[in-house]
């Protein structure tokens, strides 16, 4: 079981994990909605991470380490009865359906970057045409934001 610290980053055993290909809305972020009033994108963000990791389990293929207590991992909800994959393969093969990078992208909290760009632009261009999450209105992408607030 896994706790979301921001909207793609989670705190599972000890340990934070980074979700890779995404970049979601500061925790401080904020938007606007349809209507142009704002609202706090970032803290919806997280608030979507843990919804989808909330008394569920999730099983992550660590890609590559950052520091001694954060990796770099892509992560899948584990559907209700069904076992961990038996290893790397099995892993991959049920990623796109199950990955957390995609649904946030999916539900419009955040952006496919670097290597997401490639396996989530079917996700983005859904949140897009559907106006979910961010998309629903005008909105700094987070590396925009964290420069202009850093």
């Amino acid at each position: 079981l896994a706790n979301a610290i921001d909207g793609e980053t989670l705190f599972l055993g000890g340990i934070e994990v980074q979700l890779i290909g995404i970049d979601a809305m500061e925790s401080d972020q904020m938007c606007l909605d349809r209507s142009g009033t704002e609202y706090a994108c970032g803290r919806a963000a997280t608030r979507g991470l843990q919804d989808l990791v909330a008394a569920r389990p999730i099983v992550c293929l660590p890609l590559f380490t950052v520091s001694k207590l954060r990796i770099v991992a892509s992560c899948n909800l584990l559907p209700e009865g069904t076992s961990p994959p038996r290893g790397r393969d099995e892993f991959i093969a049920a990623n796109r359906r199950n990955s957390l990078s995609g649904r946030m992208v999916r539900d419009g909290h955040a952006l496919a970057v670097g290597i997401g760009t490639q396996y989530l632009e079917q996700e983005e261009a859904t949140a897009q045409r559907e106006r979910v999450g961010i998309w629903q209105g005008p909105f700094e992408p987070p590396w925009s934001y964290r420069s202009r607030r850093d």
